[in-house]
């Protein structure tokens, strides 16, 4: 599968499958579909700066905000990155596949979240994740 590089706010480069489409949403935040109507997969993905009177917030507590939104029914996943990441894997009582993965640093949080009806779209949207890269400034 190849992928399209797209530049987020605050420094963040995420790799979406090609063919993708995406919506702007409000700042730090966006989505990702398929072209094809049929395929019901979504990526979102949200990024947070944070800092206090020119001071970053410390990687730990953005570390900790990611923390605070794993659901508890989930079970933790492995992605190959050069960065500070946590991921997870959960399927809902609704059914929909989820996988979620946190990238932080000093002031920023990273988060991306894949929606799909199957394991399989799932991780198929999810392999770009490993590429994410952040570049400060």
């Amino acid at each position: 599968m190849s992928f399209k590089m797209y530049r987020l706010d605050f420094g963040w480069e995420i790799a979406v499958p090609e063919g993708w489409i995406m919506e702007k949403k409000e700042a730090g935040s966006c989505i990702f579909y398929p072209e094809d109507p049929e395929d019901e997969t979504t990526i979102y993905a949200s990024a947070l700066h944070s800092e206090d009177h020119k001071l970053l917030t410390p990687e730990r507590l953005m570390k900790s905000a990611f923390e605070r939104s794993i659901p508890e029914n989930s079970e933790e996943l492995e992605i190959p990155t050069s960065l500070h990441c946590m991921a997870f894997t959960q399927r809902g009582s609704d059914g929909v596949y989820r996988i979620g993965a946190g990238f932080f640093t000093e002031g920023d949080l990273l988060s991306l979240n894949v929606y799909a009806k199957d394991r399989e779209k799932a991780n198929e949207a999810a392999a770009g994740f490993s590429r994410t890269k952040f570049a400060r400034g």
